[in-house]
């Protein structure tokens, strides 16, 4: 008895659904819905683009002001090398530089136009770019008239000084509106975007509802409803093997591009220990030659050539640092374990801290072993700049076949911020990501942090 009634209900639906289809009402909502739907999908559409446009022109008023700051920089630095130096080409700079500000603060003026809320603090700004030209313009004009002194004296007042300070406030305070309008207009243009998204897709519902009204095909529905699941699927299944295809490259290139900065990084150490190394080595010798013959000079004379040798050693001194940045001689003559005590001794030298070392030795391929150098060194520089510890340790063992890193300090630990969003961390886990290796840190608020590395012994 169930099965005829539900059967004369199921053909009784489907009289009405096609009487629906066939009446004269059909036709006016189809319509009405469509018409809506263009409404909406237009009234949206303006309003994104008006935010976007505002957005646009925030964005170009922001670069506009950033070059008037620029440009500036660039005159003024233009014109202190001119009066230290007269060379021409500061002279050239700083005309190119005094037509490149014009430019920036006419186009600062033009976009002004479309933005009357910032009228008042852009005029402020460009008169205090005015008065900094007009005063660097003048300390040329006299530099140029013969009053090197008066040029000098003028720039070393405080006048200039106060005119970019001036300068810069009144731009980072235009900024920080700016961002404040970005920010105000993305919230808009989200909001925008959603009440267009709920309105479309409640008429793209509406019609869907009259469209399978007027045909009453509900199996037809759910076969559609399946083959979109199916293709979800296989859209899913493919994004998946794109997203793993895309960051096994990312990885490659990661390595490859640590690779290509170390190789950069010792070919600049070794053209600044070759060709920086002989000049200065060079000089020193011309400079004891010298020495020889100018010993009875006068004691002014004798002074100037000391201070001149002790700059050479200064500068000698220098490049040797720079070099050992660049790349560590230790690390290539004598070895992981040789280099990372040397590392250790000089920060605990120049750090006032002291470090207990524990390094076993052992073979580790090149990479791997430039890869712990890093992470130590990057380690204790971050421990040198945040941590304020008073103890640190740095070990290096083995278990198994993998090599086991560990730096830890006594210091006041990371926040969860820090250990979000600092590059060193980041770089320190792309380093050992890129030879096989996993990097964890521990760290709690006044109880210090540890970081410890596991990578493979062989590649």
């Amino acid at each position: 008895m169930a099965a005829p009634a539900d059967a004369a209900r199921a053909a009784d639906r489907s009289g009405r659904l096609l009487w629906f289809a066939r009446s004269s009402i059909a036709p006016p909502l189809v319509i009405a819905l469509a018409c809506l739907f263009i409404v909406v999908n237009e009234a949206g559409y303006r309003m994104v683009t008006a935010i976007t446009e505002g957005r646009d022109e925030a964005v170009a008023a922001r670069i506009a002001l950033g070059r008037v700051r620029g440009t500036i920089l660039a005159a003024e630095s233009a014109q202190k090398g001119l009066l230290l130096t007269d060379r021409p080409v500061y002279r050239e700079n700083f005309k190119l530089a005094l037509a490149s500000a014009g430019v920036a603060i006419e186009e600062v003026r033009r976009l002004t136009v479309k933005r009357p809320q910032e009228a008042e603090a852009v005029r402020l700004m460009l008169e205090a770019a005015g008065g900094k030209l007009s005063e660097m313009q003048e300390t040329i004009n006299r530099f140029d008239a013969g009053n090197r002194n008066a040029a000098i004296e003028l720039t070393l007042a405080d006048v200039g000084r106060e005119q970019m300070a001036e300068i810069d406030l009144r731009i980072n305070a235009l900024a920080q509106a700016q961002i404040q309008e970005l920010r105000g207009a993305g919230a808009r243009r989200d909001r925008v975007l959603l009440y267009s998204r709920f309105s479309i897709l409640a008429l793209v519902v509406s019609c869907l509802v009259a469209g399978l009204t007027a045909i009453g095909l509900m199996r037809r529905r759910e076969a559609e409803r399946l083959a979109y699941l199916a293709s979800l699927r296989s859209a899913r299944d493919k994004l998946e093997e794109t997203v793993a295809a895309r960051t096994h490259d990312l990885s490659d290139l990661t390595r490859h591009l640590q690779t290509v900065r170390e190789e950069e990084r010792g070919y600049l150490a070794r053209e600044l220990h070759d060709e920086l190394g002989g000049l200065l080595t060079a000089a020193k010798l011309d400079l004891a030659r010298m020495r020889s013959r100018l010993v009875h000079a006068g004691p002014e004379v004798a002074e100037r050539v000391a201070h001149l040798h002790a700059t050479l050693d200064a500068g000698i001194a220098l490049k040797r640092r720079i070099i050992e940045n660049l790349r560590p001689s230790s690390l290539d003559h004598l070895g992981l374990g040789p280099a990372l005590r040397i590392l250790c001794r000089e920060w605990s030298a120049g750090s006032d801290i002291p470090v207990e070392l524990e390094v076993e030795e052992l073979s580790l391929p090149p990479e791997h072993a430039l890869v712990v150098y890093r992470l130590v060194q990057e380690a204790l520089t971050n421990i040198a700049k945040h941590a304020q510890a008073s103890q640190v340790s740095v070990r290096l063992t083995t278990a198994g076949d993998q090599a086991l890193v560990q730096v830890r300090d006594d210091g006041h630990g990371l926040v969860a911020d820090q250990r979000a969003l600092g590059h060193g961390l980041t770089g320190m886990r792309f380093r050992v990501a890129s030879i096989g290796g996993q990097l964890t840190v521990e760290s709690e608020p006044a109880q210090g942090t540890t970081i410890r590395a596991r990578m493979p012994l062989q590649k």
